[in-house]
């Protein structure tokens, strides 16, 4: 069966408040296995377990039908497998041979206990899904008839380990990980290959697991197959980095399009957003970054579409996902996979184009693991809707859970003479993993443009009040700075911006400067770095001067 037999089918499911992009990767690396699959999704939030059970139940009848297949198998997720045991109950159907479940509740959930007297009214499968003996979930038969494989997580914050194990024999297998991460792991994936072709997970010690074989035939319990192609050959792998990068080039100086959406900046118009975008386009900038959060309506990637109608040819757009703004002018982090696929539809109808050349997720999601969320990414690439993927404000360690499901092309963080915090760890990564690094607020939010005076008062709408380094001794400091660098851009005929903007483009592993613009005249003058040299000398005193002026105090993530 398996990777042997294309009579196979492979039908996934998903869990609770979840969806079926969940499975997206887990299906695509059974696939390349050489295992059919269909994923079946549902409306989770409210509709009982029963309803989903039934539906399912005439899904899986539709496919047992199917003369195409020989062999149906399960693997599903959470809540998904206690609608999958019902499922198969209602089916019983010869041709249902092996059931994987991951991190299934199938005595309960503990959160769902604790939960159920508030939402348990409002969404059914909370009451359900109790640990209380009188509970739908503690109520339903074992299964029967079929081959039963549990991975369950070490980490799981959901379902404790002994409520995830069946009272018939089956593999009891634990992976150290969070309740959804197993879907997105690589021995998870090999360990269902290996349960699916073989009926049993074999030899699990390569993947720092638990396991707990029960009474199969000596005949099944074969060793662990090599497993599944999780990761491309490398000539594969290198070809397919190569068509990114021949996709479209980043440029060393491109446009950042957070002022346009005039939150942060009084007096941005429409028509002034739109001139700037013309403006930067006209000088040769022609790589924009913007994102789907700048402006409360779309604000900086409207003004986008309107400067690049009839000009879309040789100009590449950036955008970003993962943040949202709220009632009362409040940012919202949502990394969902469906939230983020939403986003994406809604900024290509703002931009009018029908791809982007890059997106990135805006920052990690503290409620949600960068793997999800990568594989939102990884699904609009796939479907080439997006040219390339990125990662913004993330650390080294999110990088790195990102390109296990999704091929990294840019990160993006800030960085600029005063703020080089990227240096000790995540730049020398991106530079082993030929990783672009793109770097906003060179300019340090216009401190370094040497236009802002001592006794500067920044008014409630400029969000520079909330930084400590545009306040008390801490922007006096880098004033007294700012006047070192202005003395050496003096000293070079050349404007403090360019001197700024050069020597950012100029550090190594820095693919990409950011600027930001709010008007046409402010393009022009930026737009002369592009031309400015600084020699061997030039650069070892502004150095020292970054030196002098030390660690500054106030950053934020975002």
């Amino acid at each position: 069966m398996g990777d042997h037999n294309p009579r196979v089918l492979i039908v996934l499911t998903h869990g609770f408040m979840a969806h079926r992009l969940m499975l997206k990767v887990l299906a695509g690396r059974l696939r390349r296995a050489g295992w059919n699959t269909d994923i079946w999704g549902y409306e989770s939030f409210v509709t009982s377990v029963t309803t989903h059970a039934r539906n399912f139940s005439d899904f899986l009848t539709e496919r047992c039908n199917d003369d195409r297949y020989d062999h149906i198998h399960l693997v599903t997720h959470s809540m998904g497998c206690i609608i999958g045991r019902m499922a198969i109950h209602q089916v019983q159907s010869e041709k249902i041979k092996r059931f994987v479940m991951l991190t299934p509740p199938n005595r309960g959930s503990f959160v769902a206990t604790k939960t159920a007297k508030i939402f348990g009214r409002f969404f059914r499968p909370v009451a359900e899904l109790t640990t209380e003996k009188n509970s739908l979930v503690n109520s339903l038969e074992d299964p029967s008839d079929v081959e039963v494989g549990v991975i369950a997580a070490e980490q799981d914050a959901l379902i404790s380990l002994e409520s995830t194990r069946l009272g018939v024999p089956h593999e009891h297998i634990t992976l150290p990980c969070l309740h959804s991460a197993v879907l997105f792991r690589q021995d998870a994936a090999n360990l269902i290959h290996s349960f699916l072709k073989n009926g049993t997970f074999g030899d699990a010690k390569g993947f720092a697991a638990t396991s707990q074989k029960t009474h199969y035939p000596p005949s099944q319990q074969a060793s662990l197959s090599t497993g599944l192609p999780l990761n491309r050959p490398p000539s594969q792998q290198a070809h397919n980095e190569a068509i990114v990068k021949k996709q479209f080039t980043l440029p060393a100086l491109a446009l950042g399009c957070w002022p346009l959406a005039g939150m942060t900046r009084t007096g941005v118009t429409r028509q002034a957003a739109k001139e700037t975008v013309a403006a930067a386009i006209d000088h040769g900038i022609t790589h924009l970054d913007t994102a789907y959060c700048y402006g409360e309506n779309g604000e900086s990637e409207r003004a986008i579409a309107q400067a690049i109608k009839g000009r879309r040819n040789g100009i590449s757009i950036a955008s970003k996902c993962g943040i949202h703004w709220q009632a009362g002018k409040r940012q919202a982090i949502n990394g969902h996979p469906n939230r983020l696929i939403q986003e994406v539809k809604e900024s290509l109808l703002r931009l009018q184009v029908d791809h982007l050349d890059l997106l990135y997720l805006h920052t990690p999601d503290p409620n949600t693991p960068v793997q999800e969320s990568a594989g939102a990414l990884r699904q609009l690439l796939d479907e080439g809707v997006i040219q390339s993927a990125g990662l913004s404000n993330g650390n080294t360690e999110d990088c790195k859970l990102f390109a296990e499901i999704c091929p990294l092309t840019a990160c993006q963080r800030h960085f600029n003479m005063l703020q080089q915090e990227i240096r000790s760890e995540l730049l020398p990564y991106c530079r082993s993993k030929e990783i672009a690094m793109v770097a906003y607020w060179p300019l340090m939010k216009g401190l370094l443009t040497g236009r802002m005076k001592r006794n500067q008062v920044f008014p409630k709408t400029d969000s520079r009040h909330k930084y400590p380094m545009f306040s008390g001794d801490e922007y006096q400091k880098n004033l007294t700075f700012v006047e070192t660098i202005q003395a050496i851009a003096t000293q070079l005929d050349v404007s403090l911006s360019s001197l700024v903007l050069a020597w950012t483009m100029g550090q190594n592993g820095i693919t990409t400067v950011l600027f930001g613009a709010t008007s046409a005249e402010q393009v022009t003058a930026n737009a002369k770095a592009l031309h400015c040299q600084l020699d061997h000398d030039t650069i070892l005193a502004i150095n020292q001067a970054v030196q002098r002026r030390g660690t500054i105090i106030g950053s934020r993530r975002v």
